[in-house]
């Protein structure tokens, strides 16, 4: 389990650093909080704990950054990634099988 949980982590410190180069600044000297949408298909089991515990300890090692993790079913999943993806809001990381 150790290996999702940094596979995990590893995807959002990738998204986080892409939102934070391509944003801008709220103020002359500081930034804007930022939230990242994360889709994934982990919905029952441990995983899903698993997957909120990521994502706080992301929250806690990188201020200013939320994370607002989606679990969307495996089937819904495969419907709505394609949509969203040519949509003007698609899930800045997502993660399927």
């Amino acid at each position: 389990m150790k290996i999702w949980k940094l596979l995990g982590l590893a995807a959002l410190v990738t998204a986080a650093a892409t939102v934070l180069l391509t944003t801008t600044t709220a103020s002359a000297g500081g930034k804007e909080d930022q939230t990242l949408v994360w889709w994934h298909n982990v919905t029952q089991g441990p995983g899903v704990k698993l997957y909120k515990d990521i994502a706080a300890e992301f929250q806690k090692q990188h201020p200013g950054i939320t994370i607002k993790a989606v679990p969307l079913q495996n089937e819904q999943f495969k419907t709505k990634i394609p949509i969203a993806l040519q949509s003007d809001s698609p899930p800045d990381v997502f993660q399927s099988w």
